[in-house]
């Protein structure tokens, strides 16, 4: 399906990508990149800034049938680029190690494919969305009024996955990416001199006391950061915080963990003479998939010549593909991207161009099934 010369176009789109890669919300210059070489693919309609800084572009059958939107994430993270490659992020300190580059690149590809044969039926939107990294992105695009020109009938992502064989498409029904939440928990103090810290309320041993107590080793929860007072050696700490994320396969079991914990620390601050402040960031519905949208998936994998692998156990990381499953048909399948490639957000992780080709087919398949020309 891919041929030779798109798959090189395809591998430097990849590549020019990485090197521009861009944080959550800042995502300019990836779209600009993005758009060069998609507006050439013939689209029917372009939806540009959709969710802030997202671009939708919309292929339109001659026939009805079915709204399908296929998503790929935009956004890179803040990890130092390591390796030494040709195509290093020319941005400091910003990277694609979660290969959100590769993603991009693939749906290009399907555009490239779709140029040259539109569904019969139906209508195929390709949405590059941002901002899925800090959870902002799905939702920001689902309460854009200009979604309502959209209005999918069934929602489609690809992710590529390490430690399973390159091509691979893995499968799951029901959950396939857990819910999180970050909760950031504030204790509040009295600063002082650090010549009299008897002046002041330090709040480090009622920090350390509710860490080790109650949120290390706690089930679905991990700490991710601790702070108390500021780099000084003058000054006792007035405040200090800690940094929580919690996991479950459902949002709803969330929210008590989240009570617990907060209510654990107001005990701990009480008995310190402390005040708390807790709030919440980065939050992601679990991904839920749908068994008949997953049974197209399957037969597009098998037109595609792609083994699939079913998976048993959700993954425990997070996705804000989320937002959508939430209100339409849909699934996020794996793509997987070697069993020797560095795990995700690793500093030595390139996305595996040979598996573009694959993304390319199997998306390009499942457009088929769903739009009805390959059942």
């Amino acid at each position: 399906m891919v041929a030779n010369d798109l798959l090189e176009k395809l591998i430097l789109l990849r590549r020019q990508l990485h090197m521009h890669a861009e944080l959550s919300g800042n995502e300019k210059e990836t779209v600009s990149v993005v758009n060069k070489f998609v507006r050439l693919c013939n689209p029917d309609r372009i939806i540009p800034e959709i969710g802030k800084t997202g671009i939708a572009y919309i292929y339109k059958g001659s026939k009805k049938g079915p709204v399908l939107l296929v998503r790929s994430d935009m956004d890179a993270i803040p990890i130092p680029e390591t390796s030494n490659l040709q195509w290093s992020s020319l941005n400091q300190g910003v990277s694609h190690k979660c290969g959100h580059d590769g993603h991009m690149a693939i749906l290009a590809g399907l555009a490239a494919l779709l140029s040259e044969n539109k569904p019969v039926a139906g209508t195929v939107v390709l949405l590059f969305q941002p901002s899925e990294e800090n959870g902002k992105g799905a939702f920001d695009v689902i309460n854009d009024h200009r979604f309502s020109a959209i209005e999918p009938d069934f929602v489609i992502g690809l992710h590529n996955v390490p430690g399973y064989d390159k091509g691979s498409i893995l499968l799951k029904e029901g959950t396939f990416s857990m819910a999180s939440k970050g909760l950031r928990l504030i204790f509040r103090g009295i600063g002082a001199h650090a010549c009299n810290p008897s002046g002041g309320v330090d709040p480090t041993p009622a920090l350390i006391e509710f860490v080790e107590k109650t949120a290390l080793g706690k089930m679905g929860v991990t700490v991710c950061h601790l702070q108390s007072g500021e780099p000084s050696f003058g000054l006792c700490p007035g405040s200090a915080q800690v940094f929580l994320t919690i996991r479950e396969e459902r949002s709803t079991a969330i929210q008590n963990i989240c009570d617990d914990l907060t209510a654990a620390a107001a005990r701990v601050c009480e008995k310190y003479g402390l005040t708390l402040k807790s709030d919440f960031h980065d939050e992601f519905p679990e991904t839920r998939n749908d068994k008949e949208v997953i049974s197209f998936c399957r037969k597009a994998a098998g037109l595609s010549g792609l083994k699939t692998v079913k998976r048993d156990q959700p993954f425990t990381w997070s996705e804000d593909f989320g937002y959508f499953t939430q209100y339409y048909k849909g699934a996020l399948l794996g793509l997987g991207a070697g069993k020797n490639t560095p795990p995700l957000h690793h500093p030595g992780y390139d996305f595996p161009d040979e598996i573009i080709p694959d993304g390319v087919n199997f998306l390009y398949h499942t457009v088929q099934v769903i739009t009805g020309e390959g059942k």
